[in-house]
Order: structure tokens, then C-alpha cells, then sequence
């Protein structure tokens, strides 16, 4: 419970007192979006897969296969379609420039999905502390490249804040590709 809570901190201080304000603006609706994204995806797909998987726990592999498919072509589309309205939503949230933050919200979304998998396989099989691990994989070197950037003076456009964020779900996903396979 408290890598979340350093993370949450760290999300919203380091960023506030960094970027400017149009750059703040592209991050926090960028980020919206994007956990809108995720959580309608996991509501709808990897939770029931979870559920159906927890109560057989034999013969899951085909669940699995289908939820994978599923979940990722549900965030693909619709990672798509919040591209070829880009336009339209910059107007929508009045935030200049943030078209150009939705093709790198793409990568954070395909940077997320072996993670996202992964620790709902691990629900499973109630493998607990292998969640902690991934968690950990994304949490630790996300709050260390803010800290950085923001030590440093480097943090200073959505744009790098995403992209910190692409690298952290990049080995978080990694992490839970490995511990996931057998």
C-alpha cells in the first residue's frame, strides 16, 4: 500500500512544481485518458478473467489467450480512436499542443499491457507477493526518474513525463512477463 502512496505524491508534486502550466494541462488530461483507458479495459476483461480463472485454476490457458486478445485489442481501438480525435479533444479540454502527447500515450498504453496481464494472472493464484515485485518494477524507477528530472532540472514538458513513465511500465511489464512464464 505505500508504493502506490509514494507514487501518488510524487505524480502530482514534482510535476506540479515543474512543468509549466500548459505542459501540467497536457500531462494531467493525457494521464486521464489514459487511466480511463485501463480501467474500463481491466473492468471489463481482465477482472472477469480473474474471476472465471480463480474459481477452476485448471485449463485457464484458453481464458487467458481469449482475455489477452480481447483486452489488448479493446486498448489498441481505443487508444486509435482518442488519435483520430486529437484535434477535437484539444479543443474539447482547451489544452494547446496535446494532440501531440496521444501517439506517446499509445506507448504507455502498449507499455502497459503485458503489466496489466500479468498481475491479474498472478491474482489467480493469489501469488501476492510476485504482484508486490511487478509493482515494484513500475513504482521504484518511475518516482526515481521524476525525482531525477525534477533534481536535475530535466523535468520540464509532459512529453518527458510520459515518456518516464514508458520506460517504468516497459520493465514493470518485463518483470511480470518473466515471473508469468513458466
Amino acid at each position: 500500500k505505500v508504493l502506490p502512496l509514494i507514487y501518488g505524491v510524487a505524480m502530482v508534486l514534482i510535476p506540479l512544481k515543474t512543468l509549466p502550466q500548459n505542459e501540467w494541462a497536457i500531462w494531467t488530461v493525457t494521464q486521464m485518458i489514459f487511466m480511463i483507458i485501463s480501467i474500463v479495459a481491466d473492468f471489463f476483461v481482465l477482472q472477469p478473467m480473474v474471476k472465471l480463472g480463480s474459481e477452476t485454476k485448471s485449463g485457464i490457458a484458453p481464458l487467458i489467450v481469449a482475455s489477452t486478445i480481447i483486452y489488448t485489442l479493446f486498448c489498441l481501438t481505443v487508444t486509435w480512436v482518442v488519435i483520430l480525435f486529437a484535434l477535437p479533444l484539444e479543443t474539447l479540454f482547451k489544452t494547446p499542443n496535446l494532440s501531440f502527447a496521444f501517439p506517446i500515450m499509445a506507448l504507455m498504453i502498449l507499455s502497459t499491457i503485458i503489466r496489466n496481464i500479468s498481475i491479474r494472472i498472478l491474482q489467480i493464484f493469489y501469488r501476492i507477493a510476485t504482484i508486490f515485485i511487478v509493482d515494484l518494477a513500475y513504482f521504484l524507477p518511475i518516482v526515481w526518474l521524476m525525482y531525477w528530472g525534477y533534481s536535475n532540472n530535466k523535468l520540464n514538458n509532459a512529453e518527458l513525463l510520459i515518456n518516464y513513465n514508458y520506460y517504468a511500465f516497459i520493465l514493470s511489464s518485463l518483470c511480470g512477463f518473466f515471473v508469468c512464464t513458466p
